[in-house]
């Protein structure tokens, strides 16, 4: 028989393995060309290489088709942190007496959505930056005694929310503007008796409106239109515990304070407050803790300074004061605590 080199060829098992794949390559490129053209939906050809998984929270409303499985990784992931967040959320007002809410990452519509479930036990809320009037809005309908409010979207109009809350005992507002007439309301809650109004922009009118009221701590911190003409109420009121701090009192109104029989907490830190009002606050016989923090004292002040009953005296950044006439002070009075910016004084 004749040798065909053609025959040779089939008979040759390397040979047909070749053709075979060739073939299976070429058909296989033909669909992922199709499948390109036609859906745009296909892995590139480097699908083997390891997959960079693209943050959704800076992916294009178009991004899923471009990304392909990639995106949907990454959405389920921020789907299950969001889930796991949300079922702490609930969980918390379905059964805690105190909670606070200032590190949940909810949106306002879903913590409004949240506060709606029954929970008679809820007692005491802080809230922050997730928090807006809707949301007071909401727990008007648990028996909250404490109510912390900072760093928070809500608006004076949340005030009158709030006055409808008859079991509150302390509450803390920061940065809300309320008017007299809005501090008027909210002094009709009957146990209210802590009140902390910082950087509210508050008058000596709103001072005059607090002194009347049955509150005994009382923080005023960082409300720079506070003067001395505000005092003289305060002096007479049940206030124990008082914070004036960054407002703009003089020793004069240091000195109408000193008048009061029940002060025992006085912070009256970063006021124009000199060596004067030191000789009216040692007349003061239940005065316990005073901060002076970055006033204008002095080392004359400090030597002549006899409180009655001072447990605690902070003293940051007094540029008057020198180490020694601290420690001066502080061998006079032993048992007075002492604090400054280096830390205790021994």
């Amino acid at each position: 028989m004749e040798n065909n080199p053609t025959n040779a060829k089939k008979r040759n098992p390397l040979w047909m393995a070749s053709l075979i794949l060739g073939v299976f390559l070429q058909i296989a490129l033909a669909a992922y060309v199709v499948s390109v053209v036609v859906g745009g939906n296909q892995p590139p050809l480097s699908a083997g290489l390891p997959t960079v998984v693209v943050d959704s929270s800076k992916e294009s409303p178009a991004g899923s088709k471009e990304t392909g499985g990639t995106s949907k990784k990454s959405s389920a992931g921020s789907k299950e942190s969001t889930d796991a967040s949300d079922k702490e959320c609930i969980q918390s007002l379905a059964h805690d007496k105190v909670i606070d809410a200032s590190e949940w990452h909810v949106e306002p519509s879903l913590f409004r959505k949240l506060l709606r479930r029954p929970n008679k036990d809820l007692t005491e809320f802080e809230a922050s930056h997730n928090s807006d009037d809707t949301v007071v809005d909401c727990l008007k309908g648990f028996p909250i005694t404490r109510l912390v409010l900072v760093d928070t979207h809500i608006t004076r109009a949340a005030l009158n929310d709030i006055a409808t809350m008859d079991h509150l005992q302390d509450l803390e507002i920061d940065g809300i503007k309320p008017t007299p007439d809005d501090l008027e309301t909210l002094m009709r809650l009957p146990h209210l008796s802590k009140l902390r109004l910082t950087n509210c922009d508050l008058s000596d009118q709103c001072v005059a409106i607090l002194s009347k009221h049955h509150i005994v701590e009382l923080v005023l911190d960082r409300n720079p239109h506070i003067t001395d003409a505000g005092l003289t109420l305060l002096a007479k009121s049940p206030v124990t515990n008082l914070a004036l701090g960054e407002t703009a009192i003089t020793d004069h109104g240091v000195k109408q304070l000193s008048n009061s029989a029940v002060l025992r907490d006085l912070l009256i830190w970063k006021n124009n407050i000199s060596d004067e009002s030191l000789h009216s606050l040692a007349t003061m016989k239940k005065l316990a803790l005073l901060d002076l923090s970055y006033t204008n004292i002095t080392d004359k002040g400090l030597q002549s300074f006899a409180p009655i009953a001072l447990k605690k005296l902070v003293l940051r950044s007094c540029t008057g004061l020198t180490p020694k006439a601290i420690k001066d002070f502080k061998n006079r009075n032993p048992n007075c605590y002492i604090a400054t910016e280096n830390g205790t004084v021994d």
